[in-house]
């Protein structure tokens, strides 16, 4: 799956959101338990100003540090260059960042800078209308899948020695980036979670043992995946018990 091909860009952005909110919650939940905090939100919020010449890096640089003085203390960034106009991506000559990030405490109210560009809001709810932030997870992937489907492709950059590289369409930053939380943390303190969501074929059935799988994701009441898995191009007559399922269908 290509960010850049026409065809495969919409799955591409479905299977990194969840990624990306399986993270995020898990995160969430690891910061708030440690830090003993009893009230967090993981919120949506775009930081836009106007393009004078940024480069990439300098422009997310500034994104990242507007999000930061609102309160936001880290999270996921999805960088937007343009936006819609009539179902068309029109570059309007300002530069949006769409930030999913988590509040461990108020978030400072936006406003418009000195040339009358705002530079902060927080994304009302689109089910509950209010900006109380996302209620799970799956709600988070919904909408940062929205905002991947769309969002800017930097295939070429310069980097601080020079060297030209691909930019992830993700920035991790604050508390959630990676040098404060790695991944192969979380994964085990939920193993369960991150196969849900990175390895999705070539699992194990553990009811009949059959490889020829696919692992779905399900949601648990805490907020963390669990693993599903459903057979692929066969029926199996067996029942499976918590957790687990088995279905009939062509899920390749």
């Amino acid at each position: 799956m290509m960010r850049e091909c026409p065809s495969c860009y919409g799955k591409w952005a479905s299977a990194l959101a969840k990624r990306v909110a399986w993270r995020m919650w898990a995160t969430a939940r690891l910061i708030a338990q440690a830090r003993a905090v009893r009230y967090w939100r993981v919120v949506h919020v775009v930081v836009s100003f106007r393009d004078d010449g940024w480069s990439y890096r300098s422009a997310k640089a500034r994104a990242l540090r507007v999000a930061k003085q609102h309160g936001i203390d880290g999270g996921a960034a999805v960088f937007h260059p343009f936006r819609t106009e009539g179902g068309r991506y029109v570059a309007d000559g300002y530069l949006h960042y769409h930030v999913f990030g988590l509040a461990l405490g108020d978030i400072v109210p936006g406003g418009l800078s000195r040339d009358g560009a705002l530079v902060f809001k927080v994304v009302r709810d689109r089910v509950y209308e209010d900006f109380r932030g996302f209620r799970s997870p799956y709600e988070l992937a919904r909408a940062v899948s929205y905002a991947l489907k769309h969002s800017g492709v930097v295939s070429s950059d310069t980097d601080a020695d020079g060297s030209r590289r691909r930019r992830h369409s993700v920035t991790w930053f604050g508390v959630a980036a990676y040098n404060q939380v790695s991944t192969a943390k979380l994964k085990a303190l939920h193993p369960g979670g991150y196969s849900a969501v990175h390895d999705p074929r070539g699992v194990r059935c553990p009811s009949c043992g059959s490889c020829d799988t696919v692992q779905t994701g399900e949601y648990l009441s805490s907020g963390l995946l669990d693993p599903g898995f459903a057979l692929r191009h066969c029926q199996r007559e067996h029942n499976t018990s918590g957790q687990w399922r088995c279905e009939g269908g062509d899920y390749g």
